[in-house]
């Protein structure tokens, strides 16, 4: 699968999010991932692709949060937690470098194996995620200086681990609602009042919601075009 691919079955997992509930974006992206596999247990391969994301998300959030937290934005625990998932996380993958899944579900681990065997592909992947995650970082510091939040940067830190976690329960189209609370709540316990907050939470969804819709439909497109191709490559190939 190239990354142009890859990028289009990602983006459509976006759009899924933005129009459906209950974790229908990542559903979808483990579904289109897994026809790029080979392999038996190839759903579970693709869900496991998603985990080991997850697990770099964590690393890269664990620096996050301990610098909101530094700067006494955001409590202590959530540093803990995320420093426990790290250490699971690693753990696992360390501890299966070498075994190998006799079960199908045992196929949920092959991404974390494999990264755990390949410290220069862990490295770049955790270094993907920290440049998305720097973007976010600083779109929602854009989007809070331009409401008038005070110190957009140290908002920008506490929002988006909010987003995060408001992320790992999509029970609404585009987490309508969910995020909205999540975002607002954490920028009042930061200090801002509650109507700045809510503008700014609102804000913000419109505008990831407006990202995701367009990134998702540039993914639909483009591999509606893929197929086309394939299709007339393959009319051309059979004999007449």
């Amino acid at each position: 699968m190239g990354l142009d691919d890859a990028a289009a079955a990602y983006g459509i997992g976006s759009l899924a999010s933005s129009l459906l509930p209950a974790g229908a974006g990542d559903a979808t992206r483990v579904a289109l991932f897994s026809r790029a596999l080979a392999r038996d247990g190839r759903l579970w391969t693709a869900g496991g692709m998603l985990l080991a994301l997850s697990a770099a998300r964590a690393i890269v959030l664990l620096g996050l949060v301990a610098a909101a937290a530094a700067f006494g934005e955001l409590p202590l625990w959530p540093v803990a937690v995320l420093g426990g998932v790290v250490a699971l996380a690693l753990a696992i993958a360390l501890g299966l470098r070498r075994i190998r899944p006799r079960s199908r579900p045992g196929h949920l681990l092959d991404a974390l194996r494999a990264l755990g065997a390949s410290p220069r592909t862990s490295c770049a992947l955790c270094a993907w995620v920290a440049g998305s995650i720097a973007a976010r970082v600083a779109a929602c510091a854009a989007i809070a200086a331009a409401f008038g939040i005070r110190s957009p940067l140290l908002a920008g830190l506490v929002i988006v681990p909010a987003l995060e976690l408001a992320g790992t329960l999509p029970l609404t189209p585009a987490n309508l609602g969910v995020a909205d609370g999540a975002v607002a709540l954490a920028l009042s316990t930061a200090g801002s009042h509650l109507t700045s907050a809510l503008t700014v939470s609102i804000g913000l969804h419109a505008v990831e919601t407006i990202t995701s819709l367009g990134f998702g439909s540039w993914g639909v497109v483009h591999l509606v075009g893929v197929r086309a191709r394939w299709a007339r490559g393959s009319a051309r190939a059979s004999p007449s």
